[in-house]
């Protein structure tokens, strides 16, 4: 497109800085115009067709007079990108291969022209009407539909991220996976800490069950004997009068101060000296507690 002049009337002179910074940063850096005017914090609009090279600002810095020129047009990426999301985006890596993948899958045959005539070729609304055979109100019918199709979120981002999309989604992938991997691992542990711990108690319930059957087994005398042979003659709670009886048997006679001792005295306790009426009957009330009949 030929150079295109034009006069612009920025307040203050800051922004006038500012423009000459990014204009510059254009013309002699290379940066791409959306870039430059991200930096600077500038509307997209005075750069969308033209370059400056020639600035003069009033002295007072109220008002200044700005001639810009620009030989390149904007690509017809940064256009599409700025009608799509509605705010100054960098053409992202790898933008032109995913909206060939969203036209293909997402636009119809009429849409996808409409697109490459207006934006691709640069074309107004009546060149396109014109190339297609139909009137401008129906390309801009056309081309209002499709780009509300692109602003889809998720159309829209993908155009925004351009390649990174596609990476950020096989990074999600990659991280779900180890994330999937890593609980599987977890639950598989769990599982087998649980297994581990079940067999312990089996066992364990065996053995008992093993000493319980045993215990069955024996003579239900020899059991209670074993019982009482482990019960000291203090723990029986005897009155003072009957323990002492018990005790001085036990010393003269070398026996053990059981509870075993007291139930050998079955049938005896009235040949022991000076137990009397009350005293026996502790005694017997004692062992009957152990589940020893001194009466019988």
């Amino acid at each position: 497109m030929g150079k295109i002049q034009m006069q612009l009337y920025v307040n203050g002179l800051d922004k006038v800085r500012r423009l000459e910074r990014a204009l510059r940063a254009v013309t002699e850096d290379g940066v791409p115009v959306t870039a430059a005017c991200a930096k600077e914090n500038l509307q997209y609009e005075w750069f969308r067709r033209f370059v400056s090279q020639d600035i003069d600002a009033d002295r007072d810095g109220q008002k200044a007079a700005v001639t810009v020129t620009w030989d390149d047009w904007s690509t017809w990426q940064e256009q599409l990108l700025r009608n799509t999301v509605g705010e100054i985006t960098p053409v992202p890596e790898g933008f032109d291969e995913i909206y060939r993948k969203i036209a293909a899958e997402c636009l119809s045959k009429e849409e996808r022209e409409v697109v490459r005539l207006k934006y691709e070729e640069m074309l107004s609304l009546e060149e396109v009407a014109a190339q297609m055979g139909i009137t401008a109100n129906k390309v801009r019918h056309i081309l209002a539909a499709t780009l509300r199709k692109l602003r889809n979120p998720y159309l829209r981002w993908q155009l925004c991220l351009g390649a990174d999309y596609t990476k950020a989604l096989q990074e999600l992938h990659t991280a779900q996976t180890e994330y999937d991997q890593a609980i599987l691992k977890k639950e598989e542990e769990l599982d087998r800490t649980i297994h581990e711990k079940v067999q312990e108690l089996q066992a364990r319930t065996q053995e008992l069950q093993a000493k319980t059957r045993e215990l069955d087994e024996q003579p239900l005398e020899d059991a209670l004997r074993c019982k009482l042979r482990k019960i000291p003659l203090e723990h029986l709670e005897l009155s003072t009068r009957a323990y002492n009886i018990i005790h001085r048997y036990c010393t003269r006679n070398q026996l053990p101060r059981t509870a075993e001792t007291v139930a050998l005295l079955h049938g005896k306790l009235d040949e022991l000296q000076g137990l009397g009426i009350t005293s026996k009957r502790d005694i017997i009330m004692a062992m009957r507690q152990l589940g020893v009949n001194m009466e019988a």
